[in-house]
Formats: structure tokens, sequence, C-alpha cells
């Protein structure tokens, strides 16, 4: 059996779980493989889903998958004492918060033969600080199959990352990883930063070069479809990434269906001695007057400094939604974060970051502080 799972139900109808994913290797008994215990708190039924399915996925004992599919998550936790300039806080507070979002997923991959591979892959978000799942989405981050060919590419069709989020502005280019206190989010302008019902190409690398294209099928009201493209190049210590992408929004509320287009470029230099990070970001058409505009700009670095790294990281943005026409939505931050990494072990971290923050619109004014994180992540 590729897994089992034991639920208790108690009188409030909530359920406690204990899943024990079980392998046979065709010689002696079967094995244990991991057990998750739920330690008596109790869950929702979509989360048992969710557990049921990661004991089909990792449990599974076909010999295509025995060594193929994977549970993998994070979570990182810290204390910090940091206002939010943007909501237009005044005061700071300490607080426990998640440094990164928490989250566990489910990947594998299976061998089909002639250069060919089947893969897939899962992964929902969750706030590490109180155990409630992130959206009300599952699988928030990703859910997606497809196809490989060795030496050709790939084809995938699911939710994922658009085509700026997955090349063009995703965290290896950016010195925390948008990670901790001092990470910079928002790196992609006004981009929409995933996408359902969407197909995706990349190809190989050939010379240093691959090119991958991507096609959202969008079923709002009123709504386009959404589609884009990026290339990324990597050669000596250098990846460079060039992307494009056509987000959509459906009519809702009063207000109509509209799109917008945002291009992104981003680089990263590497050596033995530092790293270098940088990302320009451009959004434009946004609104149904099609004048809105926005921009981000994030550079960064990291410097080995004993057994872990010091970083830092700027990031300028600018959001003009009438383009000087109407200035009340208009908005502008800059922010300074530096950190430090201590490594524990290749899955363990201590993360120490301080971020200087400054926001200003029509709505909050001009809204300035400081503030500092401490945190623990594990991998597994």
């Amino acid at each position: 059996m590729a897994g089992a799972l034991s639920i208790e139900e108690n009188g409030d109808k909530t359920m406690s779980y204990l899943v024990i994913l079980r392998e046979h290797t065709g010689r002696g008994p079967v094995q244990d493989r991991r057990v998750i215990p739920a330690g008596g708190r109790s869950v929702r039924p979509r989360v048992v889903c969710a557990l049921v399915l990661a004991a089909a996925a990792v449990g599974h004992s076909g010999a295509a998958y025995a060594s193929g599919s994977v549970l993998y998550g994070r979570i990182d936790l810290g204390l910090r004492n940091m206002k939010d300039v943007k909501a237009g806080a005044r005061s700071s507070d300490l607080h426990m918060d998640d440094s990164s979002r928490g989250r566990f997923g489910i990947k594998g991959e299976e061998d089909l033969g002639n250069g060919f591979k089947a893969f897939f892959q899962f992964e929902n978000r969750f706030y590490g600080y109180s155990g409630e799942q992130d959206g009300e989405q599952l699988w928030k981050d990703k859910a997606w199959l497809g196809l490989e060919k060795e030496g050709m590419g790939s084809l995938r069709m699911g939710r994922m990352s658009s085509p700026i989020n997955d090349r063009g502005v995703n965290g290896r280019f950016e010195a925390f990883d948008g990670n901790t206190l001092a990470g910079m989010g928002g790196r992609g302008a006004a981009q929409v930063t995933k996408w359902d019902n969407t197909l995706a190409l990349r190809s190989a690398y050939f010379g240093g070069f691959s090119a991958s294209a991507a096609y959202s099928f969008r079923e709002g009201q009123d709504q386009k479809d959404a589609y884009g493209v990026s290339m990324e190049y990597m050669n000596q210590g250098w990846t460079v990434a060039v992307s494009w992408q056509q987000d959509t929004s459906e009519a809702k509320g009063g207000t109509p269906a509209d799109h917008w287009q945002t291009a992104a470029l981003a680089a990263l230099y590497k050596t033995d001695a530092y790293r270098l990070y940088g990302i320009a970001a451009h959004s434009w058409d946004i609104g149904v007057t099609d004048k809105g505009r926005a921009r981000t700009y994030t550079v960064g670095f990291g410097i080995p400094m004993g057994p872990g790294e010091a970083r830092a990281s700027y990031q300028a943005s600018m959001q003009r939604y009438m383009n000087g026409v109407d200035r009340r939505k208009d908005g502008q931050r800059h922010r300074l974060g530096v950190g430090y990494a201590y490594p524990l072990s290749k899955q363990t971290s201590v993360n120490v970051s301080v971020l200087h923050d400054r926001y200003q619109d029509a709505a909050v004014g001009r809204n300035t502080g400081t503030g500092w994180e401490i945190a623990l992540r594990k991998n597994f």
C-alpha cells in the first residue's frame, strides 16, 4: 500500500491525523519511509486531503517513483520589530512573524525512456506562526505537471509563476532571495505573479541561451487571455534574463476589464568573493485610460563573511497610475535592507536583518520606519 492515513474524529467534527508513508522494496517486509504526526492538533478536512496526496505521491511503491518523488518544505519564524509604513502605522511593535512564508510541497518525475520524462509539482503556502493556510487556494504557489525531452525542452500545464516572475524577477536576482524583513518583494512593478490555466514551453540551453513562452486562458467576465515570453543567458558567473508579459483583469464591481504590459531586465554576477544583483521592471497601459505607469528598481550585493554571508539590498518603486493627470493614487517607496545569514547546517540557518523603509502617497502622506528581525529558518 502506498500510504496509510489514520483519522480520529472528535465531538466537534474536527479531525486529527497521522500519515505513515510506506514503501515495499520487493524484498522483506514493508518499510516505513516517513511519519507525519498531528501532535493532537485539529486540522481542516482540506489539509487532510493534502496529506493524503502527500502519502500517495511520496509513498508510491512503483519503481519509477521510488526515487523520483520528494516531500519538501520550509518554516521560517522570528521576532520582528517594525511598523507597516504603507498602511500608515505610526509606531512599531515587537511580535512573532514569518521571516519568509511557510511552505510544503510535493514534486516528482518519471523516466519514460528515449530521453523523455514526466514531472509534476504542487506547493502550498501557510503562516508558520499560526499554522493557518495563506489564502483560499490549497496549492497557492504552484500546481502543474509536464513533459520534458532531454536536450530539447519542456512543456508545463496548470498554475505557475508568470513569465516575469518565473525568470525575470525571481529571488535569485535579489540579495536576500526575497526573504527576511530586509528582502525586497514587489520586484516586478505591476506584474501578476501567478497564472492559472497556463500552458508554458521552455527550451533547453543552447550556447548558454534558453527561451520560454506562456499562455494563460482567462475565464473572467470580458477578460482577455494573458501571455508572455522570456529569455535567459548563463555563462562564466553571469545570469541575465529579459522578459515581457501582458496581464489582464476581469470586469468586476463596476470596474471594466483591463489589460496592461510589463517588461523586466535582471542580472546576477557571482564570484567566490562577492555577488552582485540588479533588476529593473516597468509596467505601462495600466487602467482603462492606459495612462498608468509603475517602475521598480532593485540592486544588491552579498559578501562571504566568516561562516555566513553579509547582504545588502536597495529598492526604489514608483506608481503613477494616471501618469501625472490625477496624482491621488500615486505612490513611491524607498527601502534599504542589510543582514547576515549564519548557517547552522545545510538546511538550517539564523538570519538577522535591519530595514529602513520610507513610503509616501496622498492618503498616508510621508511615513518612515526602521526595524529589525532575527529568525530561524528550517528547510526540509
